[in-house]
């Protein structure tokens, strides 16, 4: 499985590729939506942020089905829901 990392933080894209790879995967860290729109045909999963400045995680993944890439997809992100009291 070829797994295709974006954050906006690349400490957090760099420590999940990490793991990923130590778990067996084949995984790489992105920073910007440009570069994993450029590598889509190498990945089977995508693993991106949601709130991201150039472009949000839907957006993305958006342009990634409408460019014919049909893998998996999983949206993350760090902001807390608006249900959430804290």
């Amino acid at each position: 499985m070829r797994i295709l990392i974006l954050d906006d933080q690349a400490g957090l894209a760099d420590t999940l590729a990490l793991n990923l790879r130590v778990a067996g995967h084949s995984a790489i860290g992105f920073t910007r939506p440009a570069e994993v729109l450029a590598a889509l045909q190498e990945g089977d999963v995508l693993v991106t942020d949601y709130d991201m400045p150039e472009m949000t995680g839907l957006e993305l993944a958006r342009r990634a089905y409408a460019q014919g890439w049909r893998g998996s997809l999983l949206l993350m992100s760090g902001i807390a829901p608006p249900w959430r009291s804290e």
